[in-house]
């Protein structure tokens, strides 16, 4: 029986048991097997199923009397497991954070069109939206053909067509325009003017 013993030793130093401890088992191990020989008894009966296996035998006890201290290996399984766990939950919150983020940015966005009181319903609100401004075409009608003649008047292009009148005086006078005076019309457009002689 001391070769059970020995590969019992064997186990515990292999699962880290102190010394000491070690020692004591390995004494009480053998003086039960001593006795239960002198006694007549089989190690069987004494040690169960574990006589066939000193191995599993001196974990049993080792783990039962608490002295047996996690292989090295065993630890660091465990430590690589609640690592990837603690990564694995910062990933999930990132993700949240930022599936977060993307609704109220939607929210916001989509929400930024209507105006709300406390207690009343959406209503919308008018975009402003970016349009070629307007000018007002001016009343050129009764000025002499000088003050007009060549110039860019309100953002208008002008151009002249003269007309001879019988018995008229002077330079001449602007009678008629092509856009009606107050109309809005686009920047840059002619407004072609009748002048008399």
């Amino acid at each position: 029986m001391s070769d059970f013993v020995e590969e019992c030793r064997r186990e515990w130093k292999r699962l880290r048991v102190p010394d000491p401890v070690a020692n004591e088992m390995a004494a009480d191990l053998a003086a039960d097997l001593e006795e239960a020989e002198a006694e007549g008894v089989s190690a069987e009966e004494v040690l169960g199923s574990g006589a066939f296996d000193p191995r599993a035998f001196a974990v049993a006890w080792a783990t039962e009397r608490g002295v047996a201290r996690p292989r090295w290996r065993d630890r660091v399984r465990t430590r690589r497991l609640l690592s990837a766990a603690v990564v694995l939950l910062i990933i999930l919150a990132v993700t949240l954070l930022a599936i977060a983020g993307l609704a109220i940015a939607l929210v916001a966005s989509t929400s930024g069109s209507t105006a709300t009181s406390g207690t009343g319903p959406a209503v919308p609100v008018p975009t402003r939206t970016e349009t070629a401004a307007l000018v007002e075409a001016p009343n050129l009608i009764g000025l002499r053909q000088a003050a007009v003649q060549g110039a860019v008047v309100a953002g208008l292009v002008v151009e002249i067509a003269h007309r001879r009148r019988a018995g008229a005086v002077g330079k001449g006078t602007v009678v008629a325009q092509s856009r009606p005076p107050g109309s809005a019309v686009p920047p840059g457009s002619t407004l072609s003017l009748v002048v008399t002689r």
